[in-house]
């Protein structure tokens, strides 16, 4: 399952990670 957060206070668009065992 991917988790997308918008982070722009980091100065990026999008942060996406993959968690297959973490739901």
């Amino acid at each position: 399952m991917a988790l997308c957060l918008s982070l722009v206070f980091l100065r990026y668009q999008y942060f996406c990670i993959e968690q297959e065992e973490l739901l």
